[in-house]
């Protein structure tokens, strides 16, 4: 029996894992942050369209893209706020990873349509996808 070289086997191997790959690349406009649920804007009659506030300081040296907030007596200095996707990661203080396309200027949410209603006015996040860290 006639023996492979080693090199020639490894380069081998890697030929077939690199032509075996069909998953395409992650589109390149999409930028990704995390952070945590901190509470949310009650406005609407429908629940789903609130806003979540997301404090952004999960992973270190972060930069700064949201606003300062004080929120139920504690000073958060990078908040955006967002409708979420995925309504598993709608609890409060849960880590998550978000998926994003560009950061609306600061503004209160419109056409509340509860009395009393509360908002905050913040930069918005239009979020494409959630998920855990």
């Amino acid at each position: 029996m006639k023996k492979v070289p080693l090199t020639q086997s490894v380069f081998l191997s890697m030929i077939i894992v690199f032509c075996s790959c069909t998953k395409q690349p992650e589109p390149v406009d999409r930028l990704r942050t995390a952070g945590y649920i901190i509470g949310k804007e009650f406005c609407y009659t429908d629940a789903t369209k609130d806003c979540y506030l997301i404090d952004l300081t999960f992973y270190p040296n972060t930069p700064q893209i949201g606003d300062t907030l004080l929120f139920n007596s504690i000073v958060y200095t990078n908040v955006i706020k967002s409708e979420l996707p995925d309504s598993t990661a709608r609890a409060n203080l849960v880590p998550i990873v978000i998926e994003y396309n560009d950061i609306l200027p600061k503004k209160y949410s419109e056409g509340c349509e509860i009395q009393n209603s509360i908002s905050y006015s913040l930069k918005d996040q239009s979020v494409v996808a959630t998920n855990k860290p």
